[in-house]
């Protein structure tokens, strides 16, 4: 880790608070690219924290200026509840994507999504002409199968317990999984949530890294192709830390130098 500089930063709307880190080289110049790491959120977010503080650091240690902070209500940043569409974790996107090229300078900025994240920046690819590069990692492009997958996993879980009936029920279309909930407002903001077209922008260069290909990103690496994008569509090396307990703490060495070789062909 000595091959970086940590500064931890609040940027963003006086009533919109966000918290962040930026990881800048130690010394020499950096490279004209600068990285925003949206992470996932929900459980995966805990889970994925170890891997993309491993990944910022790397893209310090290569020269590169890489920006992580935590959406809204999560994480260190302002707000107690959850949005009720996905809206607003779309705008603390575009905030720290701002933030990064203020406070760097850097010529082009790439994004990083991680699960949900991915989602979010892929649709600000598509509206911002500034992303010159795009990194997609697990997207999950069938939001109706993710969500089925929340309640999966909470059902799994529940499961587990003692005295599962015991468990307290509440009136609620709100759905809990491991401790986090998704208002119903939310859930029905990703159930409608579509893959943008790239109309308005695209960026130049995009990586989509899957842990198992899947046909709706390949058909969004098409569309992309079509949209005069650079598509790399690639099966990771296996690794999901954002399935793994926190205590664990997998760091998917592999997918990372991955990451950061597509970033520095860029930078």
């Amino acid at each position: 880790m000595g091959s970086e500089r940590i500064h931890p930063l609040f940027f963003g709307p006086q009533d919109q608070r966000l918290f962040g880190c930026h990881h800048a080289p130690a010394e020499g110049p950096a490279a004209n690219l600068g990285l925003v790491i949206a992470p996932a959120l929900g459980h995966e977010y805990s889970r994925s924290h170890r891997a993309l503080r491993q990944l910022a650091a790397s893209c310090a240690s290569s020269g590169m200026r890489a920006l992580r902070f935590d959406f809204s209500s999560t994480g260190d940043s302002q707000g107690d509840r959850w949005p009720d569409s996905l809206e607003r974790w779309s705008e603390d996107l575009g905030h720290a994507a701002r933030e990064l090229s203020l406070r760097t300078r850097v010529a082009r900025t790439a994004l990083l999504g991680v699960r949900l994240a991915g989602n979010l920046a892929l649709e600000r690819a598509a509206k911002s002409a500034s992303c010159s590069a795009l990194v997609l990692w697990d997207p999950c492009l069938d939001a109706e199968a993710y969500v089925r997958s929340l309640a999966q996993m909470q059902t799994k879980f529940d499961a587990t317990l003692e005295s599962p009936g015991a468990r307290a029920s509440v009136a609620t279309d709100d759905l809990e999984c491991l401790g986090f909930r998704w208002p119903r407002a939310l859930l029905h903001s990703l159930r409608a949530w579509r893959p943008p077209t790239f109309e308005q922008a695209r960026p130049a260069r995009a990586l989509i890294l899957e842990s198992q290909r899947t046909e709706r990103a390949a058909e969004l690496a098409l569309s992309l192709e079509r949209a005069g994008a650079s598509v790399r569509h690639e099966v990771s090396a296996g690794s999901q830390p954002w399935n793994e307990d926190v205590d664990k703490g997998l760091v998917p060495a592999a997918d990372l130098r991955r990451i950061v070789d597509f970033l520095r062909e860029e930078g």
